[in-house]
C-alpha cells in the first residue's frame, strides 16, 4: 500500500480555477493523493459538469470572474445538497468576508493548495 493514497474507495473531486496553470497544479496534487480529478475552467462549466457527473466533493477558486466560488458554491448547495464545497483562494483574510458568504462552504483554504491540504481533504471527507 502506497504512503498518502487514500485508503478506502477513490474519492472523486472538481477542480474549478479560472486560471489554467493553477488549475493544472491543483489537478496534478490531487491526482497524486489518489483523487479521481475532474476539471471546470469556470464555475458555469463546473455546474454542467455536475449535472452529468456527480463527485464527493468541489474545489472551488473564490475570486472568478462572472460567478463567484461563493455564488457557485450556493448554486451547488440548491441543486446538488449532498456535494461537499470548499472554497480556496489567495486571499483568505480578505475573502473571510460575511458570515454568510461562506455559509456554503465547508471550508475556506489558502493558496497555493499543498499535498497535506489535498490529503487533509480525503481524510474530513470518508
Amino acid at each position: 500500500m502506497e504512503t498518502g493514497k487514500i485508503q478506502s474507495r477513490q474519492l472523486s473531486v472538481l477542480i474549478v480555477d479560472d486560471c489554467p496553470m493553477i488549475l493544472k497544479v491543483e489537478e496534478t496534487l490531487c491526482s497524486a493523493v489518489g483523487y479521481k480529478v475532474l476539471v471546470a475552467n469556470d464555475a458555469f462549466e463546473a455546474l454542467a459538469m455536475l449535472g452529468k457527473w456527480p463527485v464527493d466533493f468541489v474545489l472551488t477558486d473564490i475570486e472568478m470572474p462572472q460567478m463567484n466560488g461563493f455564488q457557485l458554491a450556493k448554486k451547488i448547495r440548491e441543486l446538488y445538497p449532498e456535494t461537499l464545497v470548499f472554497g480556496i483562494t489567495s486571499r483568505l483574510s480578505s475573502s473571510v468576508g460575511t458570515r454568510n458568504a461562506n455559509d456554503d462552504l465547508e471550508e475556506l483554504l489558502e493558496k497555493p493548495l499543498l499535498p497535506k491540504t489535498c490529503q487533509w481533504l480525503g481524510q474530513k471527507i470518508s
